[in-house]
């Protein structure tokens, strides 16, 4: 016998298949807490989302049990904590927290003391002790470098910080080789890894591989599980290596125009035979504002020598008086302002991927890129080196 089906439920039916489709799934949380025996309190949570960036949000713990749950399409950092309920206990207001690696599915929490020691069951928490121990590792450097820089507190301060450069950067090119890429390669097959590429790919901070040295992440990348690099973070990842090897150093630039202070249309080419420094900041970013000298003292160090500085600014259209007022008031107005009021939704923001500022690019005579994410006494030393080996 033939159905018939009316035309409104086979919509029905068909929003519900991409409605499933879509849907991310679900992380169910619930624990026991022994040490909380009777009425109510709040248990903090946060979720760092693997490819960087926190969600916070809470739930409320009854006679010691507590549930919540979350859609997610990827592994996720959760960062439960607890607030002490009296700051004069031995304790001095120590908060009591624990941050766990969940999957989508069901996990389930013990703690007969306190949370930091909190038996942790279920689905969702398969890779949660290779976090431990990835975490662990970490940790073990963080603790070294802050004893380090403790001693270092009573150097004498004009040594201090080529010092405690020395030691940062010894101490965390150790990490990176022992902790991160022996996670990647050795640790492949678990969730953990796709976070220790991200974060490995995010460093350092200034330059991170990501953008500086793409194709090495890359031929890490390909090498994770199929699974994992459908990833959201992983996805977002691919698409930075992709904009990084197209600025990476020797490539063409990107030409786009925009409006000067003036309302002038003015093009990135405009400037071929000249060294650039392309400039992302926006007025209302304190770490732009404070490079503002730095980038100032280059400029006038080298503007004779066929250096020039262009700025592109990120702020909104009703930031245009802020945008102007910042030019004058950090004393820049000396070479070209440009902006993209779309910020970073804005096509040349989007093209040069610029997903935080300051970034920066340097760029050669020939419209070729020589260098980016350079700051401080590394923007001086680049350009430099560029005008001593011409000389």
């Amino acid at each position: 016998m033939r159905m018939k089906y009316s035309l409104t439920f086979i919509i029905a039916l068909i929003i519900t298949i991409v409605g499933r489709a879509q849907r991310a799934d679900v992380l169910i949380v619930s624990g026991e807490l022994d040490f909380v025996t009777e009425g109510k309190r709040m248990l903090d949570i946060t979720y760092r989302k693997i490819g960087g960036g926190f969600i916070f949000d809470s739930c409320i713990i009854n006679n010691g049990h507590f549930k919540f749950q979350k859609e997610i399409n990827e592994p996720i950092v959760v960062i439960l904590s607890l607030k002490p309920l009296h700051r004069e206990t031995s304790n001095q207001g120590k908060l009591d927290y624990v941050s766990l690696f969940l999957l989508p599915g069901e996990v389930h929490i013990k703690a007969p003391q306190n949370l930091s020691d909190c038996i942790v069951s279920g689905k969702g928490s398969i890779a949660n002790n290779d976090y431990q121990a990835y975490s662990k590792d970490i940790n073990l450097y963080i603790d070294t470098q802050n004893k380090a820089l403790r001693i270092l507190q009573n150097s004498n301060e004009d040594e201090k910080e080529k010092r405690i450069t020395v030691i940062t950067d010894s101490l965390n090119s150790i990490r990176d080789r022992v902790v991160y890429l022996k996670f990647i390669t050795t640790k492949k097959q678990s969730p953990v890894a796709a976070l220790a590429l991200l974060q490995y790919g995010g460093e350092p901070v200034w330059t991170p591989r990501k953008k500086m040295v793409p194709d090495e992440i890359e031929r890490l990348l390909i090498k994770l599980p199929k699974q994992y690099q459908l990833y959201p973070s992983i996805q977002n990842l691919k698409e930075e290596l992709k904009v990084a090897k197209s600025t990476g150093v020797g490539k063409p630039i990107i030409d786009f125009a925009l409006e000067d202070t003036a309302g002038k249309k003015v093009k990135l080419s405009d400037f071929k035979g000249q060294y650039v420094f392309l400039d992302f900041w926006a007025s209302w970013c304190v770490p732009c504002r404070k490079e503002n000298p730095n980038v100032k003292a280059v400029f006038e160090k080298y503007k004779d020598k066929n250096f020039i500085v262009v700025s592109v600014s990120l702020d909104k259209e009703d930031a245009k008086g802020a945008w102007r007022s910042a030019i004058q008031k950090d004393q820049i107005a000396l070479w070209p302002h440009l902006v993209d009021f779309n910020g970073f939704g804005g096509a040349v923001a989007k093209s040069y991927y610029v997903k935080s500022i300051p970034t920066n690019f340097l760029i050669g005579p020939d419209g070729k890129f020589l260098g980016r994410n350079l700051y401080g006494e590394a923007l001086n030393r680049a350009v430099d080196k560029i005008f001593n080996n011409s000389n």
